[in-house]
């Protein structure tokens, strides 16, 4: 697939088959991981966790539940995979550009699964809903100093959805030209 028809091809994907990822593809979406652009090369302060775990995958929307108060939220919508974004605590705060460098990951894992013809998801809220429970924390497994900022889920979509039509028209623009 052209570069193109990948970002057209890219969308929230929220409901997902059984069939689960295969290791080459799940593989090739990691290796778009890893060519993100890191600010100042930092890769030190960004770390992946693939979940793949069921149980585990079910703990973390029970808790996105409990801390939404609904009951019958679905923050995975039944994806097979999650891929955890986590970003390095520096002096006591999260810095911005670590931010930045896990939406770049984030982007490029999603385009990549788009590539695939893999469904995938950007997560922000139930990741937020992860950082107050010291259990799920616990289990996570992150390196000292690092937090859960973002994450991706994927799988194979329970149906297709049409590539989106290119625009220029969705975000404000503004173009400065000199004389």
């Amino acid at each position: 697939m052209e570069f193109r028809d990948a970002m057209l091809a890219r969308h929230s994907c929220r409901a997902y088959t059984d069939r689960p990822v295969d290791e080459r593809e799940l593989g090739m979406v990691l290796e778009a991981a890893n060519a993100a652009p890191i600010g100042r090369r930092r890769y030190e302060n960004v770390h992946l966790t693939v979940i793949r775990d069921k149980a585990l995958l079910r703990e973390i929307t029970e808790n996105a539940r409990r801390v939404m108060g609904d009951p019958e939220a679905d923050p995975l919508y039944g994806a097979p995979v999650m891929i955890l974004v986590s970003v390095r605590e520096e002096e006591g705060q999260i810095r911005p550009v670590n931010i930045a460098n896990a939406a770049c990951v984030v982007e490029n894992m999603h385009l990549a699964a788009a590539d695939l013809g893999l469904g995938s998801c950007y997560l922000w809220g139930a990741i937020q809903t992860i950082q107050q429970s010291f259990e799920l924390m616990y289990k996570l497994r992150l390196d000292e100093g690092f937090w859960p900022v973002s994450a991706l889920i994927l799988g194979c979509e329970a149906e297709a959805q049409p590539a989106r039509t290119p625009t220029v028209k969705k975000l404000e623009l503004r173009f400065l030209d000199g004389e």
